[in-house]
């Protein structure tokens, strides 16, 4: 829509005649002089985005009114997502409106915290659950609502756990159904990467094994989708070297120590893979006098030293990020 549209006209500011005047005027009215022009009326227009009503005459500057559209265009298509149908678009106090940011007192802060404070403690919630992206949008929905309905019984629009659950299953069907049909153009055009991802919860520290894809859609954009993941309770390979006393034993039969050396995941895997090359003979010796043979079977030292020179240049960069150079 052109700025210039921005304002609709309502009526005018002079009041009509009556009826009678009507048909007096034109039994009685002749015909204008060549050359004479009616005078202008002044009428009333309005903002069709906010709805401001303003006067405009034959002697109104239109500076002020231009000056209005650049204010109030930007903010419409800033608060109002994008349609493809143009019929969805429907004006409602959300989007047309200039709204100021309202403060709470003090003592109204206080009494938030202290219910915060009484809700963590007495259901044994995490601290961290109340800088949850999705906690706050479900905190910012209720006070809108509130603000649209006034007050609101908490009953009418927190839901069961049996509602969310279903919700939850219903919500995973549709995503699947949408992430099939958005896989299908880049799998065709070789543009999907596939990786293992091994990431730690921040809220009970449980870790869990998952796999991630990262993939270009056909409109160019860059996505990353978890597919899955599952609780991983396995013990680090750090403690299993050290319960076992392998690293004794490496080193009775010539070998060197099989380490991890530094606290990045990443770093540490390839110092391991070093470790097991310089030690891959004394280590499988060690393993098949403990009858743990089935668990280097089918490793071969030539390929574990192709893949420590292909991944010795991703090494290099992780080492630089880390100091920071």
């Amino acid at each position: 829509m052109r700025r210039s549209l921005i304002f609709s006209s309502l009526h005018s500011t002079q009041p009509r005649p009556l009826p009678s005047q009507d048909l007096t005027m034109s039994t009685t009215k002749k015909r204008p002089a060549a050359g004479y022009r009616e005078p202008k009326r002044d009428i009333a227009i309005a903002c069709t985005k906010c709805y401001r009503t303003s006067i405009y005459g034959s002697k109104s500057v239109t500076k002020r009114f231009i000056d209005h559209a650049n204010r109030c265009s930007p903010l419409l298509s800033q608060s109002i997502p994008h349609h493809r149908n143009l019929e969805e678009l429907q004006a409602t106090l959300d989007n047309i409106v200039i709204k100021k940011k309202a403060h709470i007192t003090a003592k109204e802060q206080n009494e938030i915290k202290h219910l915060y404070a009484k809700w963590i403690c007495e259901d044994f919630r995490p601290f961290t659950i109340v800088e949850d992206n999705g906690f706050q949008q479900l905190a910012q929905t209720f006070i809108r609502l509130g603000s649209q309905y006034g007050c609101i019984d908490v009953k009418e629009v927190v839901r069961s756990r049996q509602s969310v659950a279903r919700t939850v299953d219903d919500l995973a069907q549709k995503h699947r159904t949408i992430l099939k049909s958005e896989l299908r153009e880049p799998l065709k055009a070789q543009a999907i990467t596939i990786a293992p991802d091994f990431w730690t919860s921040k809220y009970n520290q449980q870790a869990f094994l998952g796999l991630n894809i990262t993939y270009v859609t056909a409109d160019h954009k860059f996505k990353s989708v978890n597919l899955f993941c599952i609780p991983f309770n396995g013990k680090k390979s750090y403690d299993l070297i050290r319960e076992s006393n392998l690293n004794q034993e490496i080193k009775a039969a010539g070998g060197t120590t099989l380490h991890q050396s530094c606290v990045v995941p990443w770093l540490s895997l390839s110092d391991l893979l070093q470790s097991v090359i310089k030690s891959f003979k004394a280590t499988k010796k060690v393993l098949s006098s403990n009858k743990k043979q089935e668990l280097i079977d089918g490793l071969n030292d030539q390929y574990l030293k192709q893949l420590l020179i292909l991944l010795s240049p991703f090494k290099h960069v992780m080492t630089l990020i880390q100091c920071g150079n």
